[in-house]
């Protein structure tokens, strides 16, 4: 059987939009929640939306990602130097 998919997702008003840290984005993602993704990859955006309260939940791909670990604090901090 396969599984049944949500409808459309509603437009988000700007007051249900929340930016949310790496750590809470994960959560979210492992959660019981209905979540669907929502990505905006042309803005550089990640995003979760709840099916049943329609919040959006958004953080930039490049922190999601973790492109900001690998500043030269982070990298020397744990043996390696750049060069």
């Amino acid at each position: 059987m396969p599984l049944a998919m949500p409808g459309p997702i509603a437009v988000v008003h700007a007051d249900h939009r929340r930016r949310v840290s790496p750590a809470q984005f994960i959560a979210m993602l492992v959660s019981r929640r209905r979540l669907v993704r929502v990505d905006q990859p042309k803005l550089g955006l990640r995003g979760l939306q709840d099916v049943e309260t329609n919040e959006l939940f958004e953080i930039e791909e490049r922190k999601l990602l973790g492109v900001d670990l690998w500043s030269d604090s982070f990298v020397s901090g744990v043996g390696f130097t750049l060069k």
